[in-house]
């Protein structure tokens, strides 16, 4: 008991006398809480203040908008965390780079678990005093202008606490640096290899899977240690959380932000814990006379030079690559080549710093030869595919559902209103196919389709849900000559596939809260929401004619767009021609305007040729493409092009798969308007079909210009 009571006052006093000695670092931490808690906070509020009417609600929205964005979970003080964590750990112990200093300390009565006690405490204590104190005088400063509620509150001490665990990530990581190191610049250096090696390997793994497998979907891959990853992806969630029509987190949406962080703070909590336990033990085994020494562990000092070398010689790799024209074994060898030097470069330089001995780069070679092998053969594995990524194809019975999309470029939107997707992920969040044979028989046409190295046909993206929880997403490009009609058939007749890709079959929105839009070639028209309902029964009634023989060889005639109101949001439906309850629609409603344009439509027709270029820069060739373009104004001959031509703007994605479109000539009109203004429109030439006046034309443009 006296020993525990004797440890106690000693602690106190130290951490009194620490506070005096750090009192600068106290400052610094105290002024960038103030930037953002009371500073950036009161100008945001003046801001709100001078720009809106007090009486208004959108005054009272704007307000709690503002303070939440610095109090709350995705407010900018995590940067403040991370600089801190790094400073306080550094600046805390960087006497042991000193040996005057080391000197020193050892001269005190003080045992060396409570040196760092002492100073490991001071760091925290600093950072939460710092916190709290400026959010306290943040929140006091709110209250005039009405903008402290209690779930705001809430949510500030919830903030702070995710902050406290990123704090503690990071300083731990640097705290590692600072055992691992002798001297200030390689303190601060492995702080940051610490921190952020993992997101760099990472990244490489996507590259070279991005550059290498032909199925692979860069999809983002997550870091499992990163203090700043785990507090990330949270906040990011945090604010899809945040209502579009409040702009802040209501209570509910609060506890539900909290219990989707819990996985990622745990884990960040954990990993704090074992680099802790890290810290402690090279605290214990670390010699004073190592002060001075870049890195002081030769095991650490050999990874480290190892992993930095490879990941040098493997960016290197992705660099030389884009030199890389055809692709010969000539050309994989100078790039291994490149990427060896890069290594072996990179671990004798590294040496050299190391010792700060020009000659010491030359004496250690094995760790530098072990780099390149390990250079060459993460490359070999990426380009020869020694997985079989590409061949990859999870077994049926594994799978739970499906999803399967094509680009279709068409802005699509979560139903409740809250997220912001685009198709891919919306795709992947509601559709659920279990037709598991049909897609994995497009896929295995696909991955047998590889060996013919075609450029062309219909690109397809698959999400496979695993019964294990696993995701596995794959990129497909499925020749037009090979696709399975029945199989895809089946998949886009399917209800599943339709409930997903045309969301209006499933969704109830109030009809005062959105306005349908009508495109068509020739212009649009608009309606209010009242005919919301008419339109669901009747494009539902149409969609069950929809399927892949329809999609992927018809054009749509026009394009519907539901918009809500106060939003940015909205889907787009495409009109075929043989949807006649649609068309019966949009006549009884007033939203029918013809398809086309006609030729008396037309004030201008522009049509432009892509012009190949090919160059030659050392012995290498370079292709480059320019534009030359006519106006036709004859009546006759724009009759004679809009029966060769169409309007691509509202295809589906399955559509894209057709070669039927000349390359080279395109063309570009404006009408010349009525009740709904002039249109801008695009039209594509049918392979084969432009007309040979066209073509005349362009020679005897450039034989003039050539004379």
């Amino acid at each position: 008991m006296m020993s525990d009571r004797s440890f106690s006052n000693n602690l106190l006093k130290l951490e009194k006398d620490l506070f005096r000695r750090r009192n600068w670092v106290l400052a610094i931490a105290l002024f960038l809480h103030f930037l953002i808690f009371v500073a950036g906070m009161l100008i945001g509020l003046m801001d709100v203040s001078r720009s809106w009417d007090h009486s208004s609600s959108a005054y009272t929205t704007q307000i709690l908008s503002t303070t939440q964005y610095f109090f709350g979970l995705t407010s900018p003080v995590f940067i403040i965390a991370i600089l801190l964590g790094v400073l306080l750990a550094i600046q805390g112990f960087s006497w042991l780079f000193s040996r005057r200093e080391l000197d020193f300390y050892f001269s005190q009565p003080v045992s060396g678990k409570m040196r760092f006690v002492s100073i490991y405490l001071n760091g925290i204590l600093i950072y939460v005093i710092s916190y709290l104190l400026m959010l306290a005088v943040g929140l006091l400063a709110a209250l005039p202008f009405g903008a402290l509620t209690r779930a705001l509150a809430a949510e500030a001490l919830a903030g702070f606490i995710r902050c406290l665990i990123l704090f503690l990530g990071v300083y731990h990581a640097a705290l590692l640096a600072v055992m691992w190191t002798g001297t200030l610049i390689w303190a601060i250096l492995g702080s940051a290899f610490l921190l952020f090696v993992e997101y760099v390997v990472l990244i490489l793994v996507d590259g070279y899977r991005s550059l290498y497998y032909s199925t692979y979907v860069s999809y983002f891959l997550e870091p499992k240690v990163s203090a700043v990853y785990n507090y990330l992806i949270p906040a990011q969630n945090a604010a899809l959380y945040s209502l579009e029509e409040t702009g802040y987190l209501s209570g509910a949406s609060l506890a539900e932000s909290m219990r989707a962080a819990l996985p990622y703070d745990v884990r960040a909590l954990v990993t704090a814990a074992v680099i802790l336990v890290c810290v402690l033990v090279s605290w214990r085994i670390r010699k004073p006379e190592s002060a001075g020494t870049a890195i002081i562990f030769r095991p650490i000092r050999i990874t480290v030079r190892i992993m930095t070398s490879v990941i040098a010689g493997l960016i290197s790799g992705l660099a030389f690559f884009s030199t890389i024209i055809d692709g010969s074994s000539a050309s994989m060898v100078w790039d291994l080549f490149c990427m060896v030097l890069v290594t072996l470069l990179t671990a004798v330089i590294l040496q050299m710093l190391f010792e700060r001995d020009f000659l010491a780069g030359f004496r250690s070679l094995i760790p530098a030869l072990g780099a390149a092998v390990l250079v060459i053969g993460l490359s070999l594995f990426y380009r020869l595919d020694l997985s079989g990524f590409d061949s990859y194809l999870p077994d049926e019975s594994s799978v739970e559902s499906c999803a399967l999309y094509v680009e279709d470029g068409y802005s699509i939107y979560e139903a409740e209103g809250r997220y912001s997707y685009n198709t891919n992920y919306f795709a992947e969040n509601t559709m659920y196919l279990t037709d598991i044979t049909s897609v994995e028989k497009l896929a295995q046409t696909a991955i047998d389709a590889l060996k013919e190295d075609t450029d062309s046909g219909i690109y397809i993206s698959v999400l496979y849900r695993m019964k294990n929880g696993k995701e596995i997403r794959r990129s497909y490009l499925l020749p037009r000559s090979q696709a399975d009609t029945e199989s895809l058939n089946a998949i886009l007749s399917s209800s599943e596939y339709k409930n997903s890709r045309f969301p209006i079959t499933a969704e109830n929105a109030e009809s005062e809260q959105v306005v349908l839009t009508y495109h068509t070639t020739y212009g649009t028209q608009t309606v209010t929401g009242e005919y919301y309902t008419l339109l669901k029964n009747a494009y539902t009634a149409d969609l069950q004619n929809y399927d892949y023989t329809l999609a992927s060889s018809e054009h749509p005639v026009g394009m519907l767009t539901v918009s809500y109101k106060d939003s940015s949001l909205s889907r787009s439906y495409p009109v075929y021609e043989s949807y006649s309850h649609t068309s019966d629609f949009l006549r009884e409603t007033g939203l029918w305007i013809k398809s086309y344009p006609e030729p008396s439509d037309i004030e201008e027709l522009t049509i432009v040729h892509l012009v190949s270029e090919t160059s030659y820069i050392y012995s290498d060739a370079y292709y480059a493409e320019s534009e030359e373009e006519i106006v036709i104004t004859d009546p006759d001959e724009i009759r004679e092009i809009l029966a060769v031509t169409y309007n691509s703007a509202f295809d589906e994605g399955w559509y894209f798969g057709n070669e039927d479109y000349d390359d080279y000539y395109y063309g570009t009109y404006k009408t010349t308007g009525g009740a709904t203004g002039p249109y801008y429109g695009s039209l594509s030439f049918a392979a084969g079909d432009v007309p040979l006046f066209v073509k005349s034309r362009f020679s005897e443009n450039r034989y003039t210009a050539a004379g």
